[in-house]
Order: structure tokens, then sequence, then C-alpha cells
């Protein structure tokens, strides 16, 4: 185990105000309560996130899933697991483009508002929900997880134990993380999110993936089709990277 993972896993220090590295971003856990009505429809006003009235938006949502579709070079044969699905709505998108999905999020809220097309398709995260033979036995294989804006929201450690278990039963997965420097994010908008902890750079993150059991197999700053609004302004701020397992 390299000198991160060690930290990763060991350090009594993670907890509460942890300093990892060279962030001074505070590390505190946001339960799943946190999560509620507040921070997906009043986002803004409740000073939760950046969300207002979380919805299905169908001319965004499907040209995202097409593109992720693209990039990941998915089949049709593909089994997909959302990782953070919120209300579904990725997963609804990708079942229509035929591809086999499921969702797990940690909000009770998400989950129970979800939307009513695919909501047997998605389960709610718990601190058991990756124990590997328990997911073996309910997806099989999974061919590619999806984290689309997920991990910045997760504590390291409890992130660490996350992908050590999901390496277990996944083939490859797609991350996208907003980047920072210094734990300041790169685009300054997302400082708005009361639940953001992890504001790091891009070899902070390929360390922490290989501590984890997977290599990157693929780094970009922009994918067509995928945030690509930031871009302009910010062709540096958010990372997008395919793992493998090792």
């Amino acid at each position: 185990m390299n000198q991160l993972s060690h930290k990763f896993v060991t350090d009594p220090n993670l907890d509460s105000l942890q300093v990892l590295n060279h962030s001074q971003r505070p590390r505190f856990r946001r339960h799943a309560e946190f999560f509620d009505e507040d921070y997906f429809i009043k986002g803004k006003l409740s000073g939760k996130s950046l969300y207002e009235n979380y919805r299905w938006l169908p001319h965004l949502t499907k040209p995202m899933a097409k593109a992720l579709i693209r990039f990941n070079n998915l089949k049709k044969t593909a089994k997909v697991l959302d990782f953070g699905c919120a209300r579904g709505f990725l997963v609804r998108a990708l079942t229509e483009e035929g591809i086999e999905t499921y969702g797990t999020d940690i909000s009770e809220y998400a989950i129970a508002n979800s939307d009513p097309l695919i909501r047997d398709k998605l389960s709610l995260f718990t601190k058991n929900t990756f124990e590997p033979n328990l997911n073996r036995k309910k997806y099989g294989s999974i061919d590619l997880m999806i984290a689309k804006d997920v991990f910045e929201h997760i504590h390291p450690k409890d992130l660490y134990e996350i992908l050590a278990s999901a390496a277990t039963f996944i083939k490859r997965a797609y991350i996208l993380v907003p980047l920072g420097d210094k734990g300041k994010y790169r685009i300054g908008d997302y400082e708005n999110d009361a639940s953001h902890v992890i504001a790091e750079n891009e070899k902070w993150w390929e360390d922490l993936f290989k501590a984890c059991g997977f290599f990157v197999e693929q780094f970009r700053y922009r994918v067509d089709g995928i945030k690509e609004q930031a871009l302009p302004l910010h062709p540096e701020g958010n990372g997008h990277f395919i793992l493998k397992t090792l």
C-alpha cells in the first residue's frame, strides 16, 4: 500500500477538520439527511447547493447520455451503474438509449422522488451497498460505473472505501469532478455548494484512484457534449477520468 492509500485508511485525523496533502479545505461529512428537498429544489435559496428546481430536462440530459455513450464506447450489451444518481434522470436517459442502467444515491429524498419510469432501477446507497458479494448477486458484473459530479461531495476516507470496494465488481469507471488547487475550486461557483469537501488537482485524484485499485486509462479537461458551458472561462476547471481496474 503506497503512502497515499495509507494516509486515507489509517490516519486517525481524517475525521472532522482533517487537512490532506496541501489542501486547506475542511474535511467534514454530510449525512444523508443533508441532501433533502432544500438541497435539490431550493438549493440557492437555502444556501445548500447550486440547484434550483432540479428536474427532468430532456433537452440537456438526453444529449449528455449520448455523449457518455460515445466517449465510453458503450455497447447495447453494457451494464451501467450511475453512482450518485440523484433522482435518476441520467438512468432514464441511458435506459431510453437501450443501455441497461441502474442507479444508487445516498439521498432518501432523491430516491423517493425519483422518476417513476425507472424507480425500480434505483436503490438507496448505504454503508453496505458496495459490499462485493451483495453487488455480484444484485448486478453481476458492472461494465461501467458513472460518477458525474459526485466524488467531490464525499469525505476522502469514505471515498477510498467506496472506490476500493467498487474495484472488486466493476470493470471501468467514468469519473467527472471539479478540479481545485490548494483547496480552492478553479471554477468559483463550486464554492457555493455547502456539501463540496474535495477541491484537488489532477495528480491528487490520479493518486487516489491508483490507491483504490484503478489506473487512469484516459484523462481529459474536455469531452464533447458534457459540461461544455464552463470551458470558455475555465478550460481546466473539470476533469474527466476513465478508469480501469488494475
